[in-house]
Formats: structure tokens, sequence, C-alpha cells
């Protein structure tokens, strides 16, 4: 799963430095994995995270500072390697006049919001983005989320959530159906559907 965003990433011109934060008991195993993959001659870094993912994103900011600063940070999930480089150009974009940029696909199904075992609204279904990474942020506005939240004990479950709470403006660019989080083996069926059918386009491609 690594190798297809590393795959990307490598051939992104905007892309600077690459820093990979995976588990800390697998710091080894990751870097016998990266030693048979061509494309980790892009990764400056390989930092072990921590116990949360927010707190993972934060120590791969803190290695970050050893790098030449970029305007732009992108924080993606090795979960969905089907993201193609278009999406990430495409939130690189997206964070011109904001501090950041996320990619959304549309709710399918209806949105109850539910408390007490009770629906308390439906929620307009047009009003709905299901958010995806890679996710796109100016670099200040990032730390500076991150460093509030670690301050303050604030959770949340995406980036993209941390500056919006520091009350910086996050713009919303369209995601990918194909882009699914992989957490279940069918969905790793699924990905391997998606995977044959590009390369079955590639190969009816004109050259």
């Amino acid at each position: 799963m690594l190798q297809y965003s590393l795959e990307v990433l490598a051939g992104l011109e905007a892309v600077g430095s690459i820093i990979l934060v995976v588990p800390e008991a697998a710091v080894a195993d990751f870097e016998a994995v990266l030693a048979d993959q061509p494309a980790a001659a892009r990764v400056d870094a390989l930092v072990a995270g921590g116990a949360t993912r927010q707190e993972s994103v934060r120590l791969g900011l803190e290695a970050f500072e050893a790098l030449d600063r970029a305007a732009i940070v992108l924080c993606h999930d090795a979960a969905r390697p089907l993201a193609t480089a278009e999406l990430f150009r495409s939130v690189i974009k997206g964070v011109e006049g904001v501090e950041g940029c996320v990619p959304v696909v549309s709710s399918p199904d209806t949105v109850k919001l539910v408390r007490d075992g009770r629906v308390a609204t439906t929620v307009p279904r047009d009003e709905i983005g299901l958010a995806q990474t890679p996710q796109a942020f100016m670099d200040s506005a990032l730390r500076q989320a991150h460093e509030r939240a670690y301050k303050e004990g604030i959770r949340a479950t995406d980036d993209a959530s941390l500056v919006e709470m520091a009350g910086y403006s996050v713009a919303v660019v369209e995601g990918e159906i194909s882009n699914f989080k992989i957490t279940t083996r069918e969905d790793l069926l699924r990905a391997e559907q998606v995977l044959a059918t590009r390369s079955t386009q590639m190969g009816d491609a004109p050259p």
C-alpha cells in the first residue's frame, strides 16, 4: 500500500520533501521495506509516530523542522493508496487564498444526526462532504493548529478539523471515489479491482 503513494509523490515536481511516519514498533520493518522501493529515495526521514494519528502528524512536523521549510504541507494516509497525482495537485492548488484544502466526496446515503438512540435531525445531503486525504495546508497554519491542540488537549479525527478549530479557512475540492480507505479484506479486494482497471486503461491508451 505504501508503494503506490510513494510512487505518486515521487513523481510530483511540487513535492520537495517526504517524511514517513510509522508505528514506533515497526520502524525497522519499514526500513527493510523501503530498501526495496526505488521511490524511497525521495523519503527524507522515517519517523516513529505516536499513540494517535494526531500525535503522529505532530511528530512528523517536528521532524520537518530539520529540513528546508515549505510553504505548503501535505498530510496523507497510507491507508488511501489509490489517490492519484491529479488529486494531490488539486489540493495543492486549492490552498490558494486559504489556509487549508480538503478533498471531499458526496455522501451516497441520507445522514441522520442521532442522540440517545433517536434521530435528532436529518442533515441535508447536499451539505455533507466525506473527507479524504491528501489534505494540504499552509505550513504556519498547520503548525499553529497542532501546537494549540497539544497545549489545550484538543482531539480531532483529521488535520483539517484542527485547522478549522484554530479559526482558519479550509476549502474543499472534489475527491475521488476510488480514493477509499483500506481497512478490511473487502477493501483490499476492491482496491485490486481498481488497480486492475487502471492497468487495463493504461494498456489501452495510445503511446
